[in-house]
């Protein structure tokens, strides 16, 4: 658990968690402070310019790395169907996932019939597999789950390696758009549209690569992006200055701007909703293992909810159902109403039987403005 936010926070007994996974959050929670924390102190300096040799190591790898496939030592391989790469160059959650639901209803519109390529991430099973409503997310990830529970008709191959994966889904599905999800680091594979998602609370990784900052690549690599979508633009910095510096990184790609609607309210495991707005004034407990937990908590104050306590956890966090009652036995302790949670983290709760009926979870939508004409603009490409 990374925070444990509300009256009872610096309560020892509120909420407990295994040790492996305390230290890593305490160290992360750490980390992400050493880096942002502004002015710095001495310590905190010193500190900084050790991780910047490391990110002085960090690129010279990737660079090594990356000019081997402009060198054309290493190979880019090409399917013969029409691929676009959601991906990002920050560490964290951008919206991929939401992003690329959105992009395969809009192929899935038009008549492309979409497939989608996922990693899988922290999946048990490694050969590659076909995600469905009905597998666990501990065989293929929690992301293809969600997508596929999300997107039925729309097939979620997973594989570490998409080309392979890819060939996979061509020979079983025949799909005439392939999207390859978080891909703009993947370079085994060509891809069409290369869409990169730019996530307005730190758009450009503070500055630096890892460890000393939050970038996956150099920015200037931005420049192989062909079109630009800024994610949360109504929580971060003003969106006038993201757009001056990606036009200065990449003057060519367009920039289309999104935001994060919370869309509607769903009872655990159900498919009863119920909308937002009858859960404002009510006693509200929330927690969230995503890559970005605090978007989580900003939309539902958006959306005029006011949790009184809100539990943070890693992105992808595997909870008990140990922990699970523990939640539960913390809101019955704080007498809320509702205990709300995100569809992510929904599909990491499988096999879990509430003792009451208070879980209910989040539905958050990715709304890109201007959307037709974003659509027109993606389809013209593949």
């Amino acid at each position: 658990m990374i925070d444990d936010q509300g009256p009872m926070a610096n309560s020892p007994q509120v909420f407990r968690q295994s040790i492996p996974w305390k230290v890593k959050v305490f160290l992360l929670k750490r980390y992400k402070r050493l880096l942002t924390t502004s002015p710095p102190h001495f310590s905190t300096f010193i500190l900084r310019s050790l991780l910047a040799l490391g990110s002085y190591l960090y690129r010279l790898i990737f660079q090594g790395w990356f000019f081997l496939y402009r060198a054309g030592i290493f190979k880019s391989k090409k399917l013969p169907c029409k691929v676009i790469s959601v991906g990002n160059i920050t560490v964290g959650g951008t919206g991929k996932t939401p992003a690329v639901e959105t992009i395969a209803r809009m192929c899935a519109a038009a008549g492309r019939s979409p497939v989608i390529l996922s990693r899988g991430y922290g999946r048990q099973q490694k050969s590659i597999c076909i995600g469905s409503a009905k597998t666990s997310f501990r065989e293929v990830g929690d992301e293809p789950i969600l997508l596929a529970r999300k997107l039925r008709g729309i097939p979620v191959v997973v594989g570490q390696d998409r080309f392979e994966a890819g060939l996979e889904a061509l020979q079983t599905f025949r799909p005439q758009v392939l999207i390859l999800d978080d891909g703009f680091q993947h370079l085994r594979l060509e891809r069409d549209l290369d869409l990169v998602l730019i996530d307005a609370t730190d758009p450009f990784g503070q500055g630096h690569l890892l460890p000393r900052g939050f970038l996956r690549e150099p920015l200037e690599n931005l420049s192989r992006a062909d079109l630009f979508l800024i994610t949360r633009s109504d929580e971060g910095k003003p969106l006038e200055e993201i757009r001056q510096t990606l036009r200065a990184l990449n003057p060519e790609a367009p920039i289309w701007v999104s935001g994060h609607l919370f869309y509607t309210v769903r009872k655990f495991q159900d498919s009863l909703e119920i909308s937002p707005s009858s859960l404002s004034n009510k006693k509200i407990l929330a927690f969230a293992g995503i890559g970005n937990p605090q978007s989580f908590l900003s939309s539902l104050r958006k959306a005029g909810l006011s949790p009184i306590h809100f539990l943070e956890f890693p992105d992808h966090y595997p909870y008990s159902r140990e922990e699970l009652k523990r939640i539960e036995d913390l809101a019955l302790k704080l007498q809320v109403e509702y205990i709300l949670t995100t569809e992510k983290d929904e599909v990491r709760m499988e096999g879990f039987k509430p003792r009451t009926d208070k879980f209910y979870t989040g539905v958050i939508r990715l709304e890109i403005f201007q959307a037709e004409e974003f659509q027109r603009f993606l389809l013209s490409k593949v």
